[in-house]
């Protein structure tokens, strides 16, 4: 079977499209060269668009509301309230590592270090390295 795109015979790789269309729809949301993403119709909003017109903050709005609520500012990503941490907010102003301290043990516990896997078996933080070790299985 072949691509779902007219005027291409490469064989089918996923949803219709061959390698090329399939790889150039989930790099730029369209499967045709030179396709510019349309942008959210939400007057003052520059997102782009993704279901029914809308950016997904507004679809989303939407679904639980039944109104995109234009009037209300999308809050874009921002940064980890607490200081020192330049990490992406992730929800109630703070980065995942500091919303799950937080949900775990109800404090954030800013003055802790995070730690952060490198996938080369250690982990490291603000002081330094610490030497992985696997705990044995069984």
């Amino acid at each position: 079977m072949g691509c779902r795109e007219d005027d291409c015979d490469r064989t089918t790789y996923a949803r219709g499209w061959c390698a090329m269309h399939y790889k150039r729809w989930l790099r730029t949301g369209s499967p045709i060269r030179g396709e510019r993403l349309s942008i959210c119709s939400v007057e003052g909003c520059h997102g782009e668009a993704k279901t029914r017109g809308w950016c997904h903050a507004h679809y989303q709005r939407w679904r639980a509301t039944g109104d995109v609520q234009a009037h209300v500012p999308v809050r874009r990503a921002g940064r980890c309230s607490v200081d020192g941490c330049d990490r992406q907010r992730y929800a109630r102003g703070l980065c995942n590592t500091h919303y799950r301290r937080l949900l775990n043990t109800g404090d954030a516990k800013p003055d802790q270090p995070i730690r952060i896997v490198t996938g080369q078996g250690s982990s490291t933080t603000a002081t330094g390295w610490f030497p992985w070790r696997p705990t044995s299985v069984g």
